[in-house]
This record gives structure tokens, C-alpha cells and sequence, in this order.
């Protein structure tokens, strides 16, 4: 794996913890996959192969990591589209803002060529499906049944 690239993310230190002095840092791939795979309770092999069908984005604090994302072009009969997944947050972080900051960051990251986001969260996730409706997204499909994933989509405006 190469080195990893870091970038820093603008987010408002006063968003997460009002006493919170802390620098956050946005790292593309690679990542430590067994950090990875601990904080979101996934395999190894299956963060590992991620990282490498993915392109993924960490904020750490003091070191510890309280937020991801990952996003990739995937190519659809309609042309391209940037699929957003595995967005998580620390669940002490949770509600000031690092998902919706975590949100855009990927969004922003889109190919220019992708004409729509996507992503996939539970059908009976309320606060998910709030969250991204909120931000553009609509329900398309929920698969598998009522209580399946549900696939939201957002198209993208010009840039």
C-alpha cells in the first residue's frame, strides 16, 4: 500500500465537543484496515478489499477515529454514479454535525462524469432516512422487502 494522503477538514471544533481542542484530518486510502474494520465491526478481509474498491475518507481526533465515509464511481444504465457508503460517526459525536460534513466531503469528491449520488441505508433507519432526505436524497428502491435496505438517490445539479 502507498502512503497516505492527508488533507484537513474544515469542520468547527465547537461542532463536536464545545472544549474539544483538536485538529481533524480527512485521510485518503490506504488506512489501517484493522482500525478500520474494529470501529465499524466488519471483517478485516472485507474493510481490505473495500479500501481497495473504494476511495475512503477518515476524521480523527487526538488520534482516535470518529467518523468515515467511503465513495466510488459505479457505472449504471444511465451513466455514472458516485456511490456513498459505510458513513459513520462515533456514537458520542453523534447529532453536531460530522455526518452531514462527512456527507458533503464525499459528494464533493465526485467525478465530474457521475450524474447522481447514491446510497443504501435501512428501510427502518428513521433517523438515516430523515438525515439524507434533508439533504437532497429521495427513497428509489427498498429491496428485499419492507424491512430491507433502502436506496436513496440524489442527482447532481451542474457544477
Amino acid at each position: 500500500m502507498s502512503e497516505s494522503t492527508e488533507e484537513t477538514l474544515d469542520v468547527p471544533v465547537a461542532a463536536l465537543r464545545p472544549s474539544l481542542e483538536a485538529v481533524l484530518m480527512v485521510a485518503d486510502q490506504p488506512l489501517d484496515a484493522v482500525t478500520l474494520a474494529t470501529a465499524v465491526g466488519h471483517p478485516v478481509e472485507d474493510v481490505v478489499a473495500g479500501l481497495e474498491e473504494w476511495r475512503t475518507w477518515v476524521v480523527r481526533v487526538e488520534g482516535r477515529l470518529v467518523g468515515s465515509v467511503r465513495a466510488r464511481t459505479t457505472v449504471t444504465e444511465r451513466g455514472e454514479v458516485w456511490e456513498i457508503g459505510r458513513l459513520m460517526v462515533a456514537p458520542d459525536l453523534r447529532g453536531r454535525g460530522l455526518g452531514r460534513v462527512l456527507l458533503e466531503h464525499a459528494e464533493q469528491a465526485a467525478p465530474g462524469s457521475a450524474t447522481a449520488y447514491r446510497l443504501v441505508t435501512g428501510a427502518r433507519s428513521e433517523a438515516n432516512l430523515r438525515r439524507y432526505k434533508r439533504a437532497g436524497y429521495r427513497v428509489v428502491e427498498v429491496q428485499d422487502g419492507p424491512a430491507g435496505p433502502a436506496v436513496l438517490v440524489k442527482r447532481i445539479s451542474a457544477r
